[in-house]
């Protein structure tokens, strides 16, 4: 079990690790879709040139980020399955699936933004404080159930959902539609194993708790420029780690999804 635990994080380091190019890739690419997006809420829609304008960017957006996501993913399964894939060949893999892919992306889409709004019922926690025993609501105030259930939603948005989804994600990047029937299969291979749970908790806490925690909670600089700079360098460094934490579990999906996840290295990925 242990060797099982270490050897997963082991291997999938080493494949993101011996692709700096690919690191580099998405550190800047996602910086673009990010800022392009920001830019993209400027768009007017006084015309319809700008309507169209707007649809034209929001498309190229979004085809980006599933090709740039899509092809890591089936690259990472290739890779960890013995292929010896290099990482354009991964990406045209992508490519060609990307309706497929684009497809999974959607009902993820939507899973999430429903089970979003469980967070938003401030209702909710005081009805289950006043459902409780008067023992219990004396013990347990109003702040601590809304902790409570907080963290619950959090857990279900940035765990639960994307650890039983993404399994299916990685194969429908590689394979497309071709690979629903047999998706199962290799679905129960990866969320059956403790250390994917155990590895996927370690990297959202990784790749977001911690990022947030650098952004929103940083000491009052002494002036207006280290202000600035600050903000920058803490931005930067939890961007980066955020990148390395995402790569690193799609490396750990393509790893178990390719069914080495109870055997030793897979082998080294390609530079």
């Amino acid at each position: 079990m242990a060797f099982q635990f270490i050897g997963v994080f082991s291997d999938a380091f080493k494949a993101v690790w011996k692709n700096k190019r690919l690191w580099l890739l998405h550190f800047v690419l996602n910086a673009v879709i990010v800022v392009a997006s920001v830019l993209w809420l400027k768009i007017g829609d006084a015309s319809v040139w700008q309507l169209i304008f707007a649809a034209i960017v929001a498309l190229l957006l979004v085809v980006t980020a599933l090709w740039l996501h899509g092809g890591t993913l089936a690259y990472f399964l290739d890779v960890h399955g013995g292929g010896g894939t290099s990482l354009s060949a991964g990406f045209k893999s992508g490519r060609r699936h990307l309706l497929a892919f684009a497809a999974w992306t959607i009902i993820f889409a939507i899973i999430i933004c429903n089970a979003s709004k469980l967070g938003n019922t401030d209702a909710f926690d005081s009805w289950l404080r006043s459902s409780m025993p008067a023992f219990l609501r004396r013990m347990i105030s109003l702040n601590a159930i809304d902790g409570v259930v907080g963290w619950s939603v959090n857990f279900l948005l940035y765990v639960l959902i994307p650890g039983l989804l993404l399994p299916f994600a990685v194969q429908f990047a590689n394979h497309g539609f071709s690979f629903l029937g047999s998706s199962f299969k290799a679905w129960k291979r990866t969320v059956g194993k403790f250390s994917y749970w155990l590895w996927f908790c370690i990297l959202a806490l990784l790749g977001i708790y911690l990022p947030n925690l650098i952004t929103t909670k940083a000491p009052i600089p002494a002036s207006l420029w280290l202000d600035h700079l600050s903000l920058v360098v803490r931005f930067g460094f939890a961007f980066a780690l955020t990148i390395t934490a995402w790569l690193v579990l799609t490396s750990v999906l393509g790893r178990l999804g390719s069914g080495k996840g109870s055997e030793g290295p897979s082998g080294n990925a390609p530079a």
